[in-house]
């Protein structure tokens, strides 16, 4: 009796070719009698049998035999996916099956970084940053914690990656603790970096998104002049624009300075100029930032004024913007009405403000200074809050 063998191919699981050869075979199984299988191989490239290979002793198993061949060829051949073809001979029969290199589609994850509360950093006087790599293939990975320049290896714990259901894709964490001051330091910015094989990285930093300040006229002259202050963000890619009643303003009818760098983070601030009879017609005046951490819930100030007594009045809003309109917005009012800013550090930063435009604006400060935060994004970190990802290949 007689039983064709099942041929499979087999390639080798590791990836590094630097030796210059890579292991290839085939498994011929389930097959009788005994000694009845032998293999020739082919070079299905170059048109060419391959004679130098191993044909190791067969095993039985459940009546049935099973034998394995192997060969070795060049890695420049095999990363050029080159075909070779393993023929398993039964008498005046053969079973074949090719052995081609399977490429890994390579997809780079997208990364979160998780930063601490401001109840951790205030109680337990320490920083907890979480980094979570999802949707990558192949799993193969390392994920790296940086100080700055400085890799940090104390006190971080790495869970191992997972697979996403029903996908071919993997997930990973990575968890790191730093004091408090550390954290909070000028020169303290934490980057999460995925690291595939050397040179080949994506990397997130930590965002901060900005506090926007708005300064309103201290007297009512001919004009008017509204100014309107971001502060300590990152990155540093940021956009201040002007509406009035809703609608952009040319940009011809405000200026924006050049960005002001504090340590890791950046401020600007810009100002609009408007006739006092604009003014007074009530029309609703916002400053806009646009920032990558702007989240699409918002606080507004609203500027109302009665068109018969001219008394000023403030309504708390809070609004949600639609799909449709991408970027938040600031309402400005005379009456500065603050609607759920936050109040940290609000005495230090309310005396950095107005130093800076005492010092530029030649006009005494009449009104009060407010307070908004926009938007806060989850990305990575530098001494506060949250960043961004980059992609090396």
């Amino acid at each position: 009796i007689q039983t064709k063998p099942t041929v499979f191919p087999l390639q080798s699981c590791a990836s590094d070719t630097s030796g210059g050869l890579v292991d290839i075979g085939c498994l011929a199984t389930g097959y009788v009698p005994s000694r009845s299988v032998t293999f020739t191989w082919r070079d299905k490239g170059k048109g060419s049998d391959i004679s130098d290979f191993v044909q190791y002793p067969e095993v039985q198993r459940n009546g049935a035999y099973s034998v394995f061949t192997q060969i070795k060829v060049k890695a420049e051949d095999w990363e050029k996916s080159n075909t070779y073809t393993c023929n398993a001979n039964q008498g005046q029969t053969a079973e074949s099956t090719d052995v081609t290199r399977m490429v890994v589609k390579t997809v780079n994850p997208t990364l979160y970084v998780m930063t601490p509360s401001q109840e951790e950093l205030t109680e337990k006087k320490s920083a907890s940053f979480a980094c979570l790599a999802k949707g990558f293939s192949p799993k193969t990975h390392k994920l790296k914690w940086y100080l700055g320049s400085k890799e940090v290896t104390e006190n971080v714990t790495s869970l191992p990656e997972v697979k996403d259901n029903g996908d071919s894709l993997f997930s990973a964490s990575s968890f790191l603790s730093l004091p408090e001051k550390q954290w909070k330091s000028d020169e303290a910015r934490v980057t999460c970096v995925f690291e595939r094989k050397p040179g080949s990285i994506v990397q997130e930093s930590v965002s901060f998104p900005p506090s926007v300040f708005i300064l309103g006229p201290a007297e009512q002259a001919k004009q008017v002049t509204l100014t309107c202050y971001a502060k300590d963000f990152y990155p540093k890619e940021v956009l201040i624009s002007w509406l009035a009643s809703d609608e952009p303003l040319d940009r011809s009818r405000f200026s924006t300075t050049s960005l002001i760098q504090t340590g890791d983070t950046y401020s600007v601030y810009s100002q609009l100029t408007i006739e006092k009879d604009e003014w007074d017609e009530g029309k609703g005046y916002s400053c806009a930032v646009h920032h990558e951490t702007n989240s699409k819930e918002i606080k507004a100030i609203v500027r109302a004024i009665d068109s018969l007594t001219k008394k000023s009045s403030s309504v708390n809003l809070s609004l949600s913007i639609p799909q449709t309109y991408k970027y938040p917005y600031i309402w400005l009012d005379p009456g500065w009405y603050v609607i759920e800013g936050e109040s940290d550090n609000a005495g230090h930063t309310i005396f950095t403000f107005i130093l800076l435009f005492l010092i530029t604006l030649f006009y005494s400060i009449g009104a009060t200074l407010t307070k908004v935060t926009v938007g806060t994004g989850c990305a990575a970190v530098t001494g506060r809050s949250d960043r961004h990802t980059h992609f090396n290949e």
